[in-house]
């Protein structure tokens, strides 16, 4: 399954919700995907901005163990091309933690 591909068919459903680019994280194990998730900002009450990373959401929304499961993180611009989405420091602390085995960015 190519996972960029199914990125962008998630993309066509979500709506962006952010200025410059939108992050998906797929996680799958043996070409079955165990969670998805899409990076998102909200406005809080208090005039702060509150943001949710993809790997993050992810992680959170699944229901099984995610040991030695595979993570694609892919950066879709505005434009539809692709850039850099490498995890920050604690998102790959968080896929650490969960026992995400590898994790392929754009």
């Amino acid at each position: 399954m190519n996972f960029v591909e199914h990125a962008f068919k998630l993309l066509d459903k979500h709506p962006r919700d952010v200025k410059k680019a939108t992050v998906i994280a797929i996680i799958v194990r043996r070409n079955k995907i165990l969670s998805y998730g899409f990076n998102k900002r909200k406005l809080l009450s208090h005039d702060g901005i509150m943001s949710y990373h993809a790997e993050e959401n992810a992680i959170r929304k699944s229901k099984t163990s995610l040991r030695n499961s595979t993570m694609y993180v892919i950066r879709v611009k505005k434009d539809n091309t692709l850039g850099d989405a490498k995890p920050c420091r604690r998102c790959t602390k968080m896929i650490e933690k969960v026992g995400i085995g590898k994790v392929i960015f754009t």
